[in-house]
Parts: C-alpha cells; structure tokens; sequence
C-alpha cells in the first residue's frame, strides 16, 4: 500500500512536474501545480481522517487509492475539478485571512527559533564555564593536596572535587595532609 502511495502520489507527479518544466508546457505545469495544491489538502484531511475512518470504514486504503488516480489522471482530470470547484473560490474569499495568518505565524517561527537559538547557547556557555570552573578547583585541589600522579591508585588526584578542607577525602576515603610552611 505505502509503496503504491509513494508511487502514484508522490514519485510519478513528480517527474510529471519535471518533465513539464523542461519542456516548459505550461498546459502540464498548470495542471500539476493544481494537483500540488489539491495533494496538500488531501494529505492534511487524510492525517485527520486516518484517526477517524481508518478503523471502521471497510476498505479506506483502497478508497484513498482511488482518490489518488483520481486526483492524478489526466481522463478525469479529478485535481483540476477539485481546484476549480472548491480550492480556488475558497482561497481567493479568504486570500487576505491567509496571509495575515502566514505572517503571523513567520514572526512567532521566527521569535521561537531566536528563543530556542540563545537558550542554546546560553545552555553551551553554562556548560562551558562549569566545565572550566570544576577543572580549576581540581587544579588547585590537586596542587593543595601535593598532586602528581599516585602509583597506587594508578592516576592523578586531580578527579575529586569533593575536598571539604577537613582533611579526609570524602570520595575516596583518604587521608589528606595539608602541608603547611615550616618557619
């Protein structure tokens, strides 16, 4: 079924489209640019009518194949009815409410992915600094605790950033000595 849908609806359409703006037959390009529009409504109605018929109506795949060559053949020429009759009185009575929509809804896209864009790097940032932060306390932690690299544990100190500076390493259990100037 999917493969048939992908075919006919989506495939074949579109080398129609192709060959009709090589060709450059404006004839075609009119009648498959009326079958991308009526297309895109069938798609959104059959998303909503999935939900709704694909359950209890009996052979609904079937019926939306039909829909599809119906749509598509140049016999019936079932995209340019739909267009004429229906898409196009109800999009030129309602051209102005479209657009004002469209603009509307540009700006909020566009106010979201600068919203979404600076929480990013606000996000990035936070992670770096934190990352740059926990390096130089175990920096300063390991230098504090004598540093270097411990044979028996097999790596440096430089991992525990939990030191409270009571002398005990809460992470690791060991006793820590501060060493302090002899003068």
């Amino acid at each position: 079924m999917q493969v048939f849908m992908l075919t006919f609806a989506f495939l074949y359409p579109a080398y129609l489209s192709y060959k009709s703006l090589k060709n450059k037959n404006t004839v075609d390009q009119f009648n498959l640019m009326t079958y991308w529009i009526v297309f895109a409504v069938f798609r959104i109605s059959e998303y909503l009518a999935d939900f709704i018929f694909a359950m209890w109506l009996p052979f609904y795949y079937e019926l939306k194949m039909l829909v599809i060559i119906w749509l598509l053949s140049p016999a019936t020429r079932g995209s340019t009815v739909m267009y004429t009759n229906f898409m196009y009185p109800f999009l030129t009575t309602h051209e102005k409410q479209i657009e004002e929509y469209v603009v509307m809804m540009r700006t909020k896209a566009c106010d979201g992915c600068m919203y979404l864009g600076s929480m990013l790097i606000n996000a990035v940032v936070s992670a770096f600094n934190e990352a740059n932060l926990r390096s130089s306390e175990s920096f300063f932690l390991n230098v504090r605790r004598g540093g270097g690299y411990s044979r028996e544990r097999g790596r440096g100190n430089c991992g525990h950033s939990h030191y409270d500076g009571s002398g005990d390493d809460e992470t690791t259990g060991v006793k820590i000595q501060l060493i302090e100037d002899e003068e």
